[in-house]
């Protein structure tokens, strides 16, 4: 089966905040002190992160902040999902609709401390980020591990048939929201006639 993804596209000023996020990591990263995980990455690998980042705050309506910390575990908060982005540049454009086989990847050395992995990819021109979709914590254990390329770890092996659409998130929580508020409301109703 195939599906379409929805994708955001990378305005100046959205690629200026990414620009002062990856600065400021790639700053972080070279201080004698810091903490070095496995891999920190070049410039661009914080410049390719922050724009997915910044892409999936757009798209949640979530501000559109410049961080001035470096996380370690997950990249943003949307109700009360815990989410870490993870953007990876393509080497051609995407062709839509997606097939169930196409495949993403997360190294297994990553200390995630998130409820949610999303995928995104970026266009190889900058122009607009691809919002894959995501899946639970739990289930990245489930997949299969496998050798990609030259990286120097092994990476989960995430087909496209098993991420959810980035869309029943956003469906999701406002169904948890009509709830709560139904609820009060039998509430409020209830607490009502109890007093006539």
């Amino acid at each position: 089966m195939k599906r379409r993804v929805p994708s955001v596209e990378l305005d100046d000023e959205l690629k200026r905040k990414a620009r002062l996020n990856a600065d400021y990591c790639l700053e972080q990263a070279q201080k004698p002190w810091a903490m070095k995980p496995t891999f920190w990455g070049t410039e661009d690998t914080f410049y390719v992160g922050f724009l997915g980042e910044l892409a999936v705050r757009k798209y949640l309506g979530i501000p559109l902040t410049v961080k001035r910390y470096i996380d370690f575990g997950y990249d943003l908060k949307y109700k009360t999902q815990r989410i870490d982005v993870k953007t990876s540049l393509l080497h051609e454009p995407l062709k839509q609709p997606i097939s169930d086989g196409f495949r993403v990847f997360v190294a297994t050395t990553e200390k995630l401390k998130c409820d949610l992995i999303l995928f995104t990819k970026l266009e190889p021109d900058y122009s607009r980020v691809h919002l894959l979709g995501y899946i639970n914590r739990e289930d990245l254990d489930k997949a299969p591990i496998t050798k990609v390329g030259d990286m120097p770890v092994s990476a989960y092996c995430v087909y496209f048939a098993f991420i959810k659409p980035i869309r029943s998130l956003l469906t999701q929580t406002t169904l948890q929201a009509q709830t709560e508020i139904q609820k009060a409301m039998s509430w409020r109703k209830s607490l009502s006639q109890e007093t006539k």
